[in-house]
C-alpha cells in the first residue's frame, strides 16, 4: 500500500508542468558543463587545461545570458512538447503575496513566469558559482601560467610580474634571489623557436633543472596543483580495502604509509 501511494505521488510530481519546465531548463543549460566536468576528473589533466576550459565555459554562459530570450524560447518549446506527450497543460503556480524565499515574481503568462523565476535565476547562479568556484584557481594559474613558453611569449611577461609568485613559494625555491636573471634566460631560450610548449607538463619536460632550477621548481608546482578533489575521493575509497576487520587495531600513524602506497600503486602505475 505504501509502495503504491509512493509511486502515485512520484508520478503526479514528475507529470507536473512546473517539474517538466525545470527539468528541461536544467538539462539544456547544464549540458554545456558535461565535457568540463569529465575532463576535470581525468588524472592526465593539468591546471593549464583546466584554466582554459573553465574560462571558455564561463565565457559561453555569459554570452548565453546576453541572448537568454532566444535560448529560453527553445527550452520552453521543448518543455511544451514533453508536456504534451504526458497530457499536461502549461500552467504557472499561484503567486503568494508573503513568500520571500521562493520564486514569487508575478508574470502575465506561464512562459514569462518560468523565464523570470526559473531560467534567468538559474543561469545567473551558474555564472556566479563558476566564478566563485574557480576564483582561487584563476588567480594562482594566471600568475604561474606565465612560465609556460606559449603564454609567456604571447603576453610578453616580465620578471617583475612574477615577483609575487616567487615570494609565495620562496621557501621551496633553491635560489629565489636569482629568479629574475634566470627568467630572462628562459625568455631568450624560447624567443625565436616556432614550436613552443603549450602545457605545464610539456614545459616541465623541456626545462633543464640544472640550468633553470627555480623555474623547474615552479613548473613542478604548477603541474601538480590539484584542479578537483577527485584524488582525495580516490584515496578515501582505498580505506575500505585497507582498514579491514583484521587491521582495525592499526594506529593512524601506521595506516598512513600503506594507504599512500596503495593509492600510488593503484592509480599511478596502473598498466
Amino acid at each position: 500500500m505504501d509502495t503504491g501511494e509512493g509511486c502515485s505521488g512520484l508520478l503526479q510530481a514528475i507529470t507536473n508542468f512546473e517539474f517538466v519546465v525545470t527539468f528541461v531548463i536544467g538539462y539544456l543549460y547544464l549540458s554545456h558543463m558535461t565535457a568540463l566536468a569529465t575532463k576535470l576528473q581525468r588524472k592526465s589533466n593539468d591546471i593549464f587545461k583546466a584554466f582554459t576550459m573553465v574560462s571558455s565555459v564561463l565565457k559561453w554562459y555569459q554570452d548565453m545570458r546576453a541572448v537568454m530570450d532566444e535560448m529560453y524560447d527553445d527550452a520552453y518549446e521543448k518543455a511544451m512538447a514533453m508536456a504534451a506527450k504526458v497530457g499536461v497543460a502549461p500552467t504557472a503556480p499561484e503567486v503568494a503575496g508573503r513568500k520571500r524565499h521562493c520564486a514569487n515574481a508575478p508574470a502575465p503568462t506561464a512562459k514569462e513566469y518560468y523565464r523570470i523565476n526559473v531560467a534567468a535565476p538559474f543561469l545567473d547562479h551558474i555564472i556566479l558559482q563558476l566564478g566563485e568556484r574557480f576564483d582561487a584557481v584563476t588567480l594562482q594559474a594566471s600568475r604561474l601560467l606565465a612560465l609556460v613558453p606559449s603564454v609567456m611569449n604571447e603576453n610578453q611577461t616580465k620578471s617583475q610580474e612574477l615577483q609575487g609568485v616567487v615570494n609565495m613559494y620562496r621557501d621551496y625555491l633553491p635560489s629565489p634571489q636569482l629568479f629574475s636573471a634566470e627568467f630572462r634566460r628562459w625568455r631568450i631560450k624560447y624567443a625565436e623557436e616556432e614550436e613552443l610548449p603549450g602545457s605545464c607538463a610539456t614545459a616541465l619536460k623541456h626545462c633543464d633543472e640544472d640550468e633553470f632550477p627555480n623555474i623547474f621548481t615552479l613548473l613542478k608546482i604548477l603541474s601538480t596543483l590539484p584542479v578537483t578533489s577527485c584524488e582525495c575521493k580516490r584515496s578515501f575509497r582505498t580505506m575500505r580495502r585497507l582498514n579491514t576487520y583484521v587491521r582495525c587495531t592499526m594506529s593512524e600513524n601506521r595506516l598512513v604509509s600503506p594507504a599512500l602506497m596503495h593509492t600510488i600503486t593503484t592509480y599511478t602505475y596502473r598498466p
